[in-house]
C-alpha cells in the first residue's frame, strides 16, 4: 500500500492514477460531479467542501482509498488553480505588447507566484497524513509534534492558495454562487475541523456558540469566508487565547460571528481592510500572508448579498460579524 501511494502523490495525471490503482489494486476508478447510486464511493473534498465523487470498483471501503481519494481531491484543486494562473499569465503577457510598464509588475508578481507554487504541496499533505495514521510504523511523541509542523504548514500554504485562485476567479469574472442549503452547525462542524491543526499549533482554544439555522449560498464560498476570518484570527492571537465562533438566530435575525482577544486593529487601518494587499498597520506578527484573505471574506459577503461588520480596538481583539439576509 505504501509503494502504491507513493506512486499516486508522485504524479498529477488522473489518468495515470486510476492506472495504478486497477495495475497494483485491481480496482477500476471514476469521478462524478453528482453523487452516483454506487459503492463504495468517497467525496471528493477541499477543506470540507465536497464537489465531485469517486467511485472504486472492486474495491472495499477502507483508511487506504479513503487517503486516496483526500490526495486525489489536492491533485484536483491544484490542477484547476495551475489552468486558471495560465490564462491569468498568457493575458498579462499580451498586455505587455501596449501596457508595457503597468502590466511588467503584475506578470513578474504572478510569474513569482506560479513558481513558489511548484512546492510539492500534495507530497507535503500526502505523507504526512500517511505517517500520522501509522502506514510509515509507530510514531514518537517528537514525530507528532513534526508532522503537526508540516501539516500546519501544509494547511497554510493552501490558504494561501486559494485566496489567490479566488482573488484570480473575481478578476477574470469566473466568480459566480452555486446555491444549495446548508445548516450553520454543519458549517461550524467542517470548519472547526480544517482549521484545528492551525489552533493546536498556537495552543489556541476555540469556543463555539451555536444557534442552528439553515443558509441559502454557496457552501464552498461560505466555509471559505470563515476559514479566511479564523485564519485571521488565530494570526493575530496570543500562544493561549482564546477564539470564539457563534450564530446567533432570533427574530429574523441570523448572524455569525468570529471574534478574537488578540492585538486589535487600529481605527486608522479600519476602513482599509478590506482592501486587497492591505494589512493592519500594527501586524508585526512574521506568518505569510497574502493581503487577500479579507478582501475575498468581502468580495464573497458583497456576491451573497450579505454584510459584513467590524468591531475592534488596539490589544482588545477584534470582533467580525457576518449579517446573513
Amino acid at each position: 500500500m505504501l509503494t502504491t501511494l507513493s506512486k499516486i502523490v508522485n504524479t498529477d495525471n488522473l489518468d495515470e492514477i486510476f492506472a495504478i490503482l486497477k495495475e497494483d489494486c485491481g480496482v477500476e476508478a471514476e469521478i462524478f460531479e453528482k453523487e452516483p447510486n454506487a459503492d463504495p464511493k468517497f467525496a471528493l473534498k477541499i477543506q470540507g467542501v465536497t464537489f465531485g465523487y469517486l467511485v472504486l470498483k472492486n474495491a472495499e471501503k477502507n483508511e487506504f482509498f479513503i487517503l486516496v481519494s483526500e490526495i486525489i481531491a489536492d491533485k484536483i484543486k491544484n490542477y484547476e488553480f495551475k489552468q486558471i494562473m495560465s490564462q491569468q499569465i498568457n493575458a498579462l503577457q499580451e498586455g505587455i505588447l501596449t501596457h508595457e510598464n503597468k502590466n511588467k509588475a503584475k506578470s513578474n508578481f504572478f510569474a513569482s507566484v506560479t513558481h513558489e507554487l511548484r512546492t510539492p504541496l500534495n507530497s507535503i499533505i500526502g505523507y504526512s497524513e500517511l505517517l500520522s495514521q501509522g502506514f510509515g510504523g509507530s510514531v514518537t511523541e517528537k514525530q507528532k509534534e513534526y508532522l503537526l509542523d508540516i501539516q500546519t504548514s501544509g494547511l497554510n500554504l493552501l490558504n494561501m492558495i486559494n485566496d489567490i485562485l479566488d482573488f484570480s476567479k473575481i478578476n477574470s469574472g469566473m466568480n459566480t454562487l452555486n446555491l444549495t442549503e446548508f445548516d450553520v452547525e454543519r458549517l461550524f462542524f467542517e470548519v472547526s475541523n480544517t482549521i484545528a491543526p492551525l489552533i493546536k499549533k498556537k495552543e489556541l482554544t476555540l469556543k463555539q456558540s451555536i444557534q442552528n439555522f439553515t443558509i441559502k449560498g454557496d457552501y464552498r464560498k461560505t466555509s471559505q469566508i470563515l476559514i479566511n476570518l479564523l485564519s485571521n484570527a488565530i494570526k493575530f492571537s496570543l500562544i493561549g487565547d482564546k477564539i470564539e465562533l457563534s450564530s446567533l438566530n432570533s427574530d429574523g435575525l441570523r448572524i455569525i460571528e468570529v471574534k478574537d482577544h488578540g492585538i486589535g486593529i487600529p481605527k486608522k487601518s479600519q476602513k482599509k481592510i478590506f482592501k486587497e494587499f492591505t494589512q493592519a498597520a500594527n501586524n508585526t506578527t512574521k506568518e505569510s500572508s497574502t493581503g487577500l484573505g479579507l478582501a475575498i471574506v468581502k468580495k464573497f459577503c458583497d456576491l451573497h448579498g450579505w454584510k459584513i461588520e467590524l468591531e475592534s480596538e488596539e490589544d482588545k481583539g477584534a470582533l467580525f460579524r457576518i449579517r446573513i439576509d
